[in-house]
């Protein structure tokens, strides 16, 4: 492709995806590899769900540069407070989990020594002197601390309420600052209260890591004899926090991030990919009324949220592309049409979901909303381009 031999709007699109669209693509592509791995699923899955909704050979360039920045856009809509945002991103970047625990911080030994102190008052006995010689001896250590931690040290609290943030990931020092209602006890979700159970047990001279797994991190400790880098290894660790069960995506501690053995990214982002929880919690409260509603203004409620999303597809589908030279009335009118029509198509498609979650397929939910945000894009630009 020689560019001289472009038209003036081919021209145009190059120089505006070159200015602002390679710089969005490389920034998705740096969240994708850093942010992993639940977030990282959900960003793809928009960016897959894009690609295939908008892009078409007519204005190729320009259809890429939109695509990029409505991804830069969604990441900072899921975090919008730009003064966390550097130390989050540092966190997130090659190297940064590691540097969240820290078993030298000097509020981790004051902590050890009162667990110690609460250990022999509660128990008659001293922790050190119980016997590790087995799996389950070592286990009931293990969920000692544990739940020292979480009662007497931290409490679960949401990062909206803690740091007016989604899914903050804090440093110690930050955690040890989080007791915003001064009661004694700290404050953070399960990343919160994994790095600071994490740092402890290693202080302790356990072998702990953290372990992310679906919408939750927890901490996971392995005994002497066990390499986490084996299958068998693995599968002696001790899960602490972790009541769900549910299996680790990757674990870090200090020094190294670890991918399970047997269990590939690929795994667990399909993993990810056919998660029915979501739609299952989606079926219940819709099934059971939002905040103790009727069924009909439920459904009333829904519907409105589909309105308000088909109205904001549509916007984001317009731009771009040709002015319509119809007359005023026939735009509105053809507007209103595709807000009706696509906000059924919405309807429908959450009934669906209902439907499949309530029979036990709510797997198929992620599929069935990447169909219909594609159809719905596909129908507005069809739609928006009719005739001009």
């Amino acid at each position: 492709m020689k560019i001289k031999n472009l038209d003036r709007k081919k021209k145009k699109d190059l120089l505006v995806f070159i200015i602002l669209g390679i710089p969005s693509f490389i920034f998705v592509i740096f969240i994708l590899f850093s942010f992993y791995i639940l977030f990282s699923s959900f960003f793809l899955t928009i960016l897959i769900v894009l690609m295939l909704a908008t892009l078409r050979k007519n204005r190729i360039y320009f259809r890429l540069t939109k695509i990029g920045i409505v991804m830069v856009i969604i990441f900072f809509v899921n975090f919008f407070n730009i003064l966390l945002l550097p130390g989050q991103m540092a966190r997130h970047s090659p190297g940064g989990r590691l540097k969240l625990i820290d078993p030298d911080h000097s509020e981790i030994e004051k902590i050890e020594d009162d667990f110690y102190s609460w250990h022999l008052d509660r128990y008659g006995t001293i922790f050190d002197d119980l016997s590790e010689d087995t799996l389950e001896d070592l286990e009931l250590k293990l969920k000692r601390v544990d739940y020292y931690i979480r009662v007497y040290v931290i409490v679960w609290t949401d990062d909206m309420i803690t740091y007016f943030s989604t899914d903050h990931v804090a440093t110690l020092d930050e955690i040890f600052e989080s007791d915003s209602d001064e009661d004694g006890i700290l404050e953070d979700d399960c990343d919160g209260i994994a790095v600071l159970t994490a740092s402890l047990l290693i202080h302790m001279g356990y072998n702990a890591f953290i372990s992310e797994c679906l919408s939750h991190w927890n901490t996971i400790v392995f005994p002497e004899d066990s390499n986490p880098k084996t299958l068998e290894g693995f599968e002696n660790g001790i899960h602490l926090y972790n009541s769900w069960d549910r299996p680790s995506y990757y674990i870090f501690n200090q020094t190294e991030v670890i991918i399970p053995p047997g269990r590939p990214i690929i795994l667990s982002l399909y993993e990810l990919f056919m998660e029915s929880g979501t739609y299952e919690d989606f079926a219940y409260l819709f099934h059971n009324g939002f905040m103790g509603l009727p069924l009909i203004f439920t459904m009333l409620i829904v519907y409105a949220i589909l309105l308000i999303a088909a109205l904001v597809v549509y916007i984001g589908v317009k731009i771009g592309l040709p002015r319509s030279t119809l007359e005023k009335k026939i735009k509105r009118r053809r507007f209103f049409k595709t807000m009706l029509i696509t906000s059924l198509i919405g309807s429908f498609a959450a009934i669906i979901i209902y439907w499949f979650a309530m029979s036990g397929l709510g797997s198929l939910g992620t599929l069935i909303m990447m169909s219909t945000l594609i159809i719905v894009c596909r129908y507005d630009e069809y739609r928006i381009t009719k005739d001009n």
